[in-house]
């Protein structure tokens, strides 16, 4: 298929408007070290990913075209989440699927 751009032409970067520079975005990530942090450009759209290293690492993904909503994502989910224990059944006083007995061994 023959080019549709005019002889003599170059093809110029888009312009992808305000977002951190390679610097900046570098040393934000830096305070994420379970993921990795890149800055995609294909055509006119640039979007900033982040992907976790370690196995189930929260969020696993992230992807979006505002480098401050992937950082605000990223900062959301270091928050401590508040831990549930499992309830044990008092009237049997077994435990749930999964949950080991924490007693001491004799």
């Amino acid at each position: 298929m023959p080019s549709q751009r005019r002889p003599g032409t170059r093809r110029t970067a888009p312009v992808y408007g305000p977002g951190p520079g390679p610097e900046e975005l570098a040393a934000r990530a830096a305070e994420y070290p379970g993921h990795a942090i890149s800055r995609e450009t294909t055509r006119d759209r640039t979007r900033y990913v982040a992907r976790s290293i370690h196995p189930g690492s929260r969020p696993h993904t992230v992807v979006t075209d505002s480098a401050e909503e992937l950082f605000d994502a990223l900062a959301d989910a270091r928050q401590p989440q508040e831990a549930v224990a499992p309830a044990s059944d008092p009237a049997s006083g077994a435990l749930p699927p999964g949950a080991r007995n924490a007693s001491p061994a004799h």
